[in-house]
């Protein structure tokens, strides 16, 4: 299917495509989880295994080693935190003393202040409500219930005694009482042995993968074909390397992380240290979650345990310590650098992954995030995936120029304007940022985009921006000496009358206008330049000429649609001006000499698409003007007659 306006593939193909694959990974996910867990503990543990086969020691061995001794201390510290966080939950009912302790002196604290006002309204309301309520209104009747009557008797006249209770032992257990625990025990036994299937299947996935890594490796590389194989070995080689040091530098941080708290919080003497200790460690793989749940439950516990305010002080004070010590000593200086993935992407991929296979995809939303933007990376096809979700959206700078002031924001133009200056050279902000950003205002204009109002007002906006900026464009430049200034090692006469006359005649009224108003910014000391108006005919140009004698004439053409014009200009002036110096700008066009052929044949002197060319031009030309000055002058002094 195709668009009937551009005659582009239309975007359903690839919905489709997507909205399958998500069906894919929600409905596969008894395989698929284990086995994206397995590829990650891959990633994380191939460092290990190749330095132990590196040290000589057979790679099945090391692959042995490796898996064994991580998974053996996963499961330990897994049956660690079993039985401590069991013993938490028997012993929880023994500080219900100091929970009530705290709420009451919550309570108490807050009665003075607003809390304790708003609770007063609150009380008074619902007062009032219920002496409305029980009051009656005018005109009712206040009744009085009538006595209730004993039940009479049955015909036969005889009473009718209840039956003796059955005593408790002897009564059985209720059949939904025992179909609730057999059914809370099979739940139970299923979702352990549930468990124990996965983390089984993914010990077996990751030894397999470690084991047989070159093997995989060329599988892939086969599937890809010759046709992707520079590629694919470069999304394989950065997605392990950026994924594997993620992980690696994540576990080194979360470990040390989760050491460190479990021993501060031993000194300070809160229970179970090496359950907290754990769980900070997991905890801290999700970004951005991760560390409050980390701050909340030990703070939480604290609370609940000590009587006083000193120790859950203290352990609030030691994780604040640790998470900025983490933020900004570790993190930089083991990482050197990020995920790859901005701030915003990665929130959403967590909520997804999170979505889609639970607490497992809480833990993995980052790496496999990671992978996925790495992929489309060095895939032409999901470029917009790289552009969507990666740090570094790589918007050219033109670009921003352009939509802010196409949105009317001047003055975030101008702060992105003064931004740039202090990156760059006053001559690349004009070449990267100003002159494409006045060339698109143009396409747009000739495509029926913008109106001539409109881009008139855009080159407008430009020129209000670039006098914002001009101190700083003029004194980066050291244009703001008005003192001689010398062209090389020439120097140029001081005498205004002795500068050589640059004339600039935009071929268009809007854009070349514009351009040709910041190249004036940017001249160097000692030339005239002066901007002829673009709606003089070509006679008034041509007797302007005849009458200035300028050293130059500097045309600009900004495209698109000026290229004929300015070579059909460039005939009729060299017809008239043979000597005469003609430069050509043709602003924001990438250097084609089959482009510029044309117009040097015309009888340009030069065709220029950077300003900075044209500057380097022109300040030659000051040097050569300079120095013919400078021979005129010796030479009438050495033909005076001696006295």
């Amino acid at each position: 299917m195709t668009s009937a306006k551009h005659g582009k593939p239309m975007a359903l193909p690839g919905f489709v495509s997507a909205i399958l694959i998500v069906i894919v990974l929600y409905c596969g996910k008894p395989v698929l989880m284990p086995l994206a867990l397995a590829v990650l503990f891959a990633f994380l543990l191939s460092p290990l295994v190749n330095l132990l086969h590196r040290c000589r020691l057979p790679r099945a061995l090391a692959v042995v080693l490796v898996t064994l001794s991580v998974f053996t201390l996963l499961g330990i510290l897994g049956w660690v935190i079993g039985r401590e966080f069991s013993s938490l939950a028997a012993r929880l009912p023994n500080y219900k003393d100091n929970i009530r302790h705290r709420i009451i002196s919550f309570h108490q604290s807050s009665r003075g202040g607003v809390i304790g006002k708003l609770q007063d309204i609150r009380t008074t309301i619902a007062e009032s409500n219920a002496a409305a309520s029980a009051s009656p209104g005018e005109g009712e009747v206040e009744t009085k219930p009538e006595a209730t009557k004993p039940n009479p008797a049955p015909s036969s006249g005889t009473a009718s005694l209840p039956a003796p209770a059955q005593p408790t032992l002897d009564r059985p257990i209720p059949a939904v009482a025992v179909d609730q625990s057999s059914g809370w025990l099979n739940g139970a036994l299923g979702t352990a042995g549930e468990g124990l299937g996965n983390a089984a299947t993914v010990v077996v996935f990751v030894f397999f993968m470690l084991l047989r890594q070159h093997e995989l490796r060329n599988r892939i590389m086969r599937l890809a074909g010759f046709r992707h194989v520079t590629a694919v070995t470069r999304a394989m080689d950065e997605t392990g390397g950026r994924v594997g040091r993620y992980l690696l530098m994540q576990a080194i941080i979360n470990g040390l992380y989760g050491i460190t708290l479990a021993i501060g919080l031993y000194f300070i003497g809160l229970p179970y240290v090496v359950l907290w200790g754990v769980l900070a460690s997991l905890f801290r793989f999700v970004p951005y979650v991760g560390p409050v749940v980390v701050a909340v439950l030990p703070s939480a516990l604290a609370l609940a345990v000590f009587p006083d305010w000193q120790h859950p002080l203290m352990v609030m004070a030691l994780i604040a310590l640790l998470e900025l010590g983490t933020n900004m000593v570790l993190e930089p200086v083991l990482y050197g650098q990020s995920a790859g993935v901005s701030e915003f992407a990665l929130l959403v991929a967590i909520v997804f992954w999170t979505w889609m296979w639970g607490g497992i995809g809480l833990v993995m939303a980052t790496p496999m995030t990671v992978c996925f933007v790495v992929m489309a990376r060095h895939v032409p096809s999901l470029e917009w995936v790289e552009i969507l979700m990666g740090n570094n959206p790589k918007v050219r700078p033109w670009m921003v120029l352009y939509q802010r002031l196409l949105a009317g924001d001047e003055a975030e133009a101008s702060g992105f304007l003064h931004a740039e200056l202090r990156k760059k050279s006053p001559m690349e902000v004009l070449d990267e940022t100003v002159l494409p950003a006045i060339a698109l205002a143009k396409r747009e204009s000739a495509q029926d985009r913008l109106s001539d109002e409109e881009e008139q007002l855009l080159h407008d906006a430009v020129l209000r921006v670039m006098a914002q900026a001009l101190p700083e464009l003029r004194s980066a430049a050291g244009l703001l000496n008005e003192t001689p200034h010398t062209a090389g090692n020439i120097a140029v006469p001081a005498n205004p009358t002795n500068r050589p006359l640059v004339l600039g005649w935009p071929l268009d009224a809007g854009a070349d206008e514009a351009a040709l108003h910041c190249f004036e910014l940017m001249l160097p000391a000692g030339l005239d330049f002066e901007i002829v108006p673009g709606q003089r005919l070509t006679g008034e140009l041509h007797a302007e000429i005849e009458a200035r004698q300028p050293a130059a004439l500097l045309i600009s053409a900004t495209p698109p649609g000026s290229h004929d014009t300015a070579r059909l200009q460039l005939r009729r002036l060299r017809r008239q001006f043979p000597r005469l110096r003609i430069f050509i700008g043709r602003w924001g066009v990438p250097d084609d000499i089959a482009k510029a052929a044309p117009l040097l044949e015309a009888g340009a002197t030069a065709v220029y698409t950077h300003m900075a060319a044209a500057e380097a031009g022109l300040a030659m030309l000051l040097r050569e003007t300079a120095a013919v000055d400078l021979v005129s002058t010796s030479g009438a002094g050495s033909m005076a007659p001696s006295s």
